[in-house]
């Protein structure tokens, strides 16, 4: 799964292997709040002033709420890094809504020392098992040589297909292991493939349902937006001539003047529909 690394390549502790990593990815801020767990990682900030910002946020669920912000903003991935038990266990609200608006974000999680994992040490946590259900997928790197190789299938896999948060633990004893540094151009994950193009049969379905009502409507969330799909979210209802109930946090493509926008859906407000002709059975 992981490429073999070059002979020549230069030997760096884990730690040092996660902030190359990271700037090798084009990172360009991580939301972060410190802690025994991940104190080598701070170290190596310190000393190697990366290219990237660091962002001292003052609690853990804020620090992921603020990456899925950054990647909303920026069409980017978000990273977010913060220490064991309860640091990780903070992070379960803003890891479970970023999963739930396809929100592109990397957690790094401090984790205890690979030989105590499972022994009840102190701030020990089964991150992976509290946020798998929550998740795109989850590590757990066991050795600092597959570190960069992680990072470079996290960062893939919360970008491609529909985007999602992805966590990364990280046992504490692997960030001063040493091993031979170099950052993968490409990944290649067994068992997981990005669709090109939706099915066929589904999409002749679903025109097939449209066509046979008598008074259709469209409505759609954030997905338009977060796959670069505005233009053809907004011209596709006016183009079949019927109205279009977005949902809130599909609200851009859809300005208020708009003549086929018939109100917003799941929204607590009332709004007068701006569609004058046939009701919609929606």
């Amino acid at each position: 799964m992981w490429p073999t690394p070059r002979t020549d390549a230069p030997v760096l502790t884990g730690a040092e292997i996660f902030v190359r990593s990271l700037e090798a990815e084009g990172v360009e801020v991580v939301f972060g709040h410190p802690g025994g767990a991940i104190i080598k990682i701070y170290d190596a900030l310190a000393t190697m002033q990366p290219s990237f910002q660091h962002v001292l946020v003052r609690h853990e669920q804020a620090g992921t709420h603020a990456a899925e912000g950054y990647a909303k903003a920026t069409g980017k991935v978000g990273t977010v890094l913060v220490t064991s038990g309860p640091g990780a266990t903070n992070t379960v609200t803003g890891i479970a809504d970023a999963m739930l608006d396809s929100v592109p974000i990397v957690v790094f999680t401090g984790q205890v020392a690979v030989p105590l994992i499972g022994g009840d040490a102190f701030q020990e946590c089964d991150t992976m098992g509290v946020t798998r259900s929550i998740t795109k997928h989850s590590f757990q790197v066991r050795s600092a040589k597959d570190l960069a190789p992680t990072i470079k299938a996290a960062y893939h896999i919360a970008r491609t297909g529909r985007p999602g948060p992805v966590v990364i633990d990280l046992p504490k004893d692997i960030l001063v292991e040493e091993a031979e540094f170099e950052y993968p151009e490409s990944v290649t994950l067994r068992g997981y493939a990005v669709p090109s193009a939706g099915l066929t049969e589904k999409v002749e379905r679903a025109a097939g349902m449209i066509a046979a009502r008598s008074g259709p409507c469209s409505t759609s969330a954030a997905g338009p937006s977060t796959a670069g799909r505005r233009k053809h979210s907004r011209s596709w209802p006016a183009t079949r001539a019927f109205p279009s109930r977005p949902r809130f946090t599909a609200s851009a493509p859809f300005p208020r003047p708009m003549r086929w926008r018939s109100g917003c859906s799941a929204c607590t407000a009332r709004t007068r529909p701006t569609w004058p002709s046939r009701p919609a059975t929606c």
